[in-house]
């Protein structure tokens, strides 16, 4: 046995511990922070880079979230990602099998309260709003882009660089890029090519 398998085999040992589903072939670097691991369920056969921070809020601000009664994070077989996954849940987070993930990505399905009204509570204080993201099978979601709550991405969709994804439903086969993120291109199957999307077109 090699030192990276070795490495790897103690890793998965490890984090069995901490993850209620981890599947076989699951490697994870130590270092990668673990919160409410019984929500997380991580199919077979992922490979998630150094920085990993997976953490699911069962409960805010004194109020139990949807993630308490029933949700979490459910990461298919085969989703490889690169170093800093961060997937913050208070909802449901789902990502599909064979989903590329690149660096430094952001998912998360929650986001603090912004009522500048409320004078005796700072946002951080205030209730948390949730609404579950999905991400499909065999996407590629590139570098430093970021999911935000309420993301329906579809199968075999490219999310560009820097992209920032916010709620809507988005169509599979299709390339989202810009802040918000706005479909680009869909695929053509009849000419079989990426041609640009136009918006009154049905897809």
């Amino acid at each position: 046995m090699n030192l990276s398998n070795l490495y790897y085999k103690l890793s998965y040992i490890v984090y069995k511990k901490k993850i209620k589903d981890l599947g076989i072939g699951v490697e994870l670097r130590f270092g990668s922070i673990i919160y409410h691991g019984e929500k997380i369920h991580i199919g077979n056969d992922c490979k998630i880079g150094k920085g990993f921070v997976c953490s699911v809020y069962l409960e805010y601000a004194g109020q139990k979230t949807p993630a308490e009664r029933g949700g979490g994070i459910f990461i298919d077989t085969c989703v490889s990602a690169e170093r800093n996954l961060t997937i913050y849940c208070a909802n449901k987070v789902k990502i599909g099998k064979g989903t590329m993930i690149g660096s430094t990505v952001l998912i998360t399905d929650n986001n603090h309260g912004i009522n500048a009204g409320d004078t005796q509570k700072n946002y951080r204080e205030q209730t948390l709003t949730t609404k579950a993201v999905t991400i499909g099978e065999n996407c590629w979601i590139a570098e430093q882009s970021c999911i935000l709550a309420g993301a329906s991405i579809g199968n075999r969709c490219i999310v560009a660089a820097n992209a920032v994804v916010t709620s809507g439903t988005y169509p599979d086969n299709c390339i989202l890029a810009g802040n918000p993120a706005r479909i680009i291109k869909i695929w053509d199957k009849v000419q079989n090519k990426w041609k640009k999307y136009v918006e009154s077109e049905d897809v």
